[in-house]
C-alpha cells in the first residue's frame, strides 16, 4: 500500500484541482471522494451524509480561500478523508487496469453532428466546431464566420432545418433569434430557417440545454413528445429520451410554464419538472447535477444503475448487458465526461458494488 497523505499535502491537491492544474491522475482521485452507492429504496447512511456534507465544505472552503480566508473545517474535512482511506484511494489511482481494459478501450463522445437542411440536403458538422450559427440565409460555423451552405428561398413562410447528434455526439447551434441550444448524444432540433413576427418555435427530442434569447412580443415554445414548454427569456435543461419513463425539464432561471396532457404548471428556478403518464410532478433539484454534461461532467446524484448506463450507452456509443446485478442499485457521485470508458468503468468499481468487463462495444456489468 501506498504511502498515507498528510493533511498538507491533501490541502496543495484540493487547490490544484480547483485551479485546474492538477494532473488527471490527481483529479479522478479528488472526483473518486464523493462516489457511493446504495441498495434501491435505502436511505442514505450518516457515513454518506457525512462524506457529502465533506464534499459540500470542501468546495466552499476552497472558494474561501481563494480570499486568504481559510476555515478550520478545512482540516477537519482533510482529516476525516484520511481516515476513511485516502491512501487506499491514491494508490488505486495508479493501479495497473485489467488486461482487457488495457487492450479494448472506448475514448468519450465529441463534437459531431448531422444537419439536414430544408431542402434536404444532409451535411456532416466538422468534429473540430463546436457549433453553428443560423441565418436566414446561410449556415456557419461559430468559430469561423465562413458560410458552410446556403438555405434556399422558398414560397412558404417558413422552412425547417433539423440537427442530429448521434450515440458519442453533441453539439451548439445558435438560432436565428440568438437563442443558443446545445443538444446531447442522440439528440434531434427541429427548428425554423428564421422565426416568424409573432412565434418562436422548435421541436426537441433527446437532451437539450437552452438560453433563450429574450423577446416580449414573441414567446419561445420548446415541444416534446409530451409536453410543451413556454418561456420569455431563461435557461433550462430538458430531457426527452424515447428510451426513458419519464421527460424532465429543468429550469436554471427565468421562469417556464409547461404543458402537457395531464399536467399544467409554472416552474421557478431551481425545480425541475417530471411528466410521466400518469401525470407531473414538480420538485427542488440541484441544477449543477441536472446540466452538468454540458460542463463536461457525467453526475448520477441517487441515480439508479440503470440511468447511470444509459448516459455511459450514449455517450459512449456502446451496448448494456446485465449479468446478476440489480439494476436499481443508486450511485452518488460526478465523473469526467471526456476520460476514456475504462476510466469511468473503474471509478464505479471503486464502491465495491458493481464490476465491468469490455467486449469491443459492449459493456458487461456483474456484482462486485
Amino acid at each position: 500500500m501506498g504511502e498515507i497523505m498528510t493533511t498538507e499535502e491533501l490541502t496543495k491537491l484540493l487547490t490544484r484541482y480547483h485551479q485546474g492544474t492538477c494532473t488527471e491522475a490527481e483529479k479522478l482521485l479528488i472526483e473518486s471522494l464523493h462516489l457511493y452507492s446504495r441498495p434501491a429504496g435505502e436511505k442514505a447512511d450518516a457515513n454518506t451524509q457525512l462524506k457529502d456534507d465533506i464534499w459540500q465544505d470542501i468546495e466552499g472552503t476552497l472558494q474561501l480561500s481563494q480570499k486568504n480566508r481559510w476555515h478550520r473545517w478545512y482540516a477537519v474535512a482533510a482529516a476525516i478523508l484520511l481516515i476513511i482511506g485516502l491512501g487506499i484511494w491514491y494508490q488505486q489511482q495508479w493501479a495497473p487496469i485489467s488486461p482487457q481494459q488495457q487492450f479494448v478501450d472506448i475514448p468519450s463522445g465529441g463534437n459531431r453532428a448531422t444537419l439536414t437542411m430544408n431542402d434536404g440536403r444532409k451535411i456532416e458538422l466538422d468534429s473540430t466546431h463546436t457549433g453553428i450559427v443560423i441565418h436566414a440565409s446561410t449556415v456557419c460555423y461559430t468559430n469561423n464566420g465562413t458560410a458552410i451552405a446556403h438555405a434556399p428561398s422558398t414560397a412558404s413562410a417558413v422552412s425547417y432545418h433539423e440537427l442530429v447528434t448521434p450515440n458519442g455526439g453533441q453539439y451548439q447551434v445558435i438560432l436565428p433569434d440568438s437563442t443558443q441550444v446545445w443538444l446531447n448524444a442522440a439528440s434531434t432540433l427541429r427548428f425554423p430557417n428564421e422565426f416568424t413576427a409573432d412565434a418562436r418555435e422548435v421541436e426537441v427530442s433527446g437532451e437539450a440545454y437552452f438560453e433563450i434569447a429574450p423577446d416580449k412580443n414573441r414567446p419561445f415554445r420548446v415541444k416534446t413528445k409530451a409536453q410543451t414548454i413556454q418561456v420569455l427569456g431563461t435557461a433550462f435543461n430538458v430531457h426527452a429520451y424515447s428510451d426513458e419513463p419519464q421527460e424532465r425539464t429543468t429550469l436554471v432561471n427565468g421562469k417556464i410554464k409547461i404543458e402537457s396532457n395531464a399536467f399544467s404548471s409554472i416552474i421557478q428556478p431551481g425545480h425541475c419538472a417530471t411528466i410521466t403518464e400518469q401525470g407531473g410532478a414538480i420538485q427542488a433539484v440541484d441544477t449543477d447535477d441536472e446540466v452538468a454534461w454540458k460542463s463536461g461532467y457525467i453526475s448520477f446524484n441517487e441515480q439508479t444503475l440503470e440511468n447511470i448506463m444509459r448516459q455511459i450507452s450514449r455517450w459512449y456509443d456502446v451496448h448494456i448487458t446485465y449479468q446478476g446485478v440489480d439494476p436499481s442499485l443508486r450511485f452518488g457521485g460526478r465523473v469526467s465526461r471526456y476520460a476514456h470508458v475504462s476510466e469511468v468503468l473503474r471509478r464505479l468499481e471503486l464502491t465495491e458494488q458493481v464490476r465491468f468487463k469490455i467486449e469491443e462495444r459492449r459493456i458487461i456489468v456483474t456484482k462486485y
